[in-house]
């Protein structure tokens, strides 16, 4: 379009590192009265169709019988899930897909803290084609969880961090391919993904925390400053734009 590339900058999106972190698993699995001895593949947040749930679904239900101590959980509410509910029940999951509904903002980050897996699958069907800089996910870091999401822009460029495992978008197949391949590691880890969880938390302090995101767009406000020649601070009450007179 011809806009210069030094006058475009992109700063994604961040989250409150205080309000999300990681809790001992055994206290979060208590607060909701889940057993200690099932592995908990898990999303929270608003449920819609861009989500991907029911891909990820799709997914869960080709490896559910081979691993039987698996389950689905699934935290929040909206317009996706009672089609996820029908289609659980469909596939004959009802009892590993747990819907655990709305839980109030002061318990989200101990809701993802029962995830041992925490999910992301989004959707390219959905409208978000053009790039994605997910909350959720920033959020899920914080907390110090591997997560399992999509391959779209956005996510793209953090693929090469060790707590982050990505399929390809729409594709139950890939899903359940990922999901597998993590499943299947967790016989023989040796302290891998404990080390990969605190890279998540220490990613999120130093990438996705507010003041990190709020000091990135200071960065570009002063350097835009310093670019402007004559650039003077007008006296209160006064308004003089520099840019326009230059």
């Amino acid at each position: 379009s011809g806009v210069a590339a030094n006058r475009l900058h992109a700063i994604g999106n961040g989250t409150d590192c205080e309000q999300f972190f990681p809790v001992d698993r055994k206290t979060a699995l208590r607060q909701f009265g889940l057993p200690e001895d099932r592995t908990y593949v898990g999303f929270i947040g608003n449920i819609m169709p861009w989500h991907g749930l029911t891909t990820a679904l799709e997914g869960f239900a080709e490896l559910a019988g081979s691993h039987p101590a698996t389950d689905l959980l699934v935290f929040g509410d909206g317009l996706g899930l009672a089609p996820l509910a029908e289609m659980a029940r469909r596939l004959g999951l009802a009892d590993r897909v747990r819907l655990m509904g709305k839980v109030p903002f002061a318990s989200a980050n101990m809701a993802i803290n029962c995830f041992d897996l925490a999910i992301l699958p989004l959707s390219l069907r959905h409208d978000i084609g053009f790039g994605f800089s997910a909350i959720k996910l920033r959020d899920y870091a914080a907390a110090g969880r591997i997560v399992l999401t999509g391959l779209v822009p956005g996510n793209i460029e953090l693929c090469a961090e060790p707590w982050l495992l990505t399929h390809a978008p729409d594709d139950a197949g890939d899903f359940a391919s990922a999901l597998g391949v993590w499943l299947e590691s967790q016989a023989g880890d040796r302290g891998h993904w404990a080390g990969a969880r605190l890279r998540a938390r220490s990613y999120a302090e130093q990438n996705f925390a507010w003041t990190r995101v709020a000091a990135r767009i200071a960065e570009v406000f002063a350097n835009l400053e310093d670019s402007l020649p004559g650039r003077s601070i007008a006296p209160a009450g006064q308004h003089t734009n520099t840019a326009l007179q230059s």
